[in-house]
């Protein structure tokens, strides 16, 4: 799904959540089914992928969604967004008039803390069956070296993730993103001696705004 965008205007972080969502036979049935694609961010496969649960679930995507992992993971702020109006309550409004139809795989709103929940659950193995983690977690590199105005030092691409050192801070599993006018970053930082997860979510377009504050505050978790 495309960026999430904050309701609120705050950064958050998280520790160990501690709870386990459980899976219905729809979503062990999803997570069974390859879908061809290599790793990076790949358009056609989030489209096949929403296209799969949905024609699995018998649901439109946002509803599949509250009922496989919104609900179960007690994500109570995240939606779809399907119109303009839909963004209008965001933190930075939808000025621009930005219409979510125009991601065709769907776009979610919701919290900065809602986001380091899913992130954090995610990569505790809460939401997928170990083999997939695994899959999906495995960095192919990009880049071995620093980005100007970034905090990056190697960068590279999981499945749907981004992954690499981030100064510091250690490696940072997640995703930075843009919307309308917006730009966020979303990590997990397994090399800290207490892992934690941050989320934190800027005006602007410089991706690196927001992914120089979730490496700050990883240092302070």
């Amino acid at each position: 799904m495309a960026v999430l965008l904050p309701t609120t205007r705050r950064s958050g972080a998280a520790k160990s959540l501690g709870r386990s969502a459980k899976r219905s036979n729809a979503s062990e049935r999803i997570a069974s089914t390859s879908i061809p694609g290599k790793a990076g961010v790949i358009p056609m496969s989030d489209i096949s992928c929403r296209r799969l649960i949905e024609r699995t679930t018998g649901r439109d995507i946002g509803s599949a969604l509250r009922d496989l992992v919104f609900d179960p993971l007690g994500l109570g702020s995240v939606r779809l967004a399907t119109s303009a109006r839909d963004l209008a309550d965001t933190a930075w409004g939808n000025d621009a008039a930005y219409d979510p139809g125009w991601v065709y795989d769907g776009l979610l709103v919701g919290t900065p803390g809602d986001a380091v929940q899913f992130l954090h659950r995610l990569m505790s193995g809460d939401v997928l069956p170990g083999e997939l983690l695994t899959e999906m977690t495995s960095r192919h590199p990009i880049g071995e070296q620093s980005l100007p105005g970034r905090p990056w030092e190697t960068t590279g691409y999981g499945l749907g993730l981004m992954i690499g050192r981030m100064a510091s801070a250690g490696m940072a599993t997640g995703h930075s993103g843009g919307g309308p006018g917006s730009v966020s970053a979303v990590y997990h930082f397994a090399d800290r001696a207490s892992p934690c997860t941050v989320a934190a979510f800027a005006r602007g377009d410089e991706e690196g705004a927001a992914e120089n504050e979730v490496a700050r505050l990883a240092l302070l978790a």
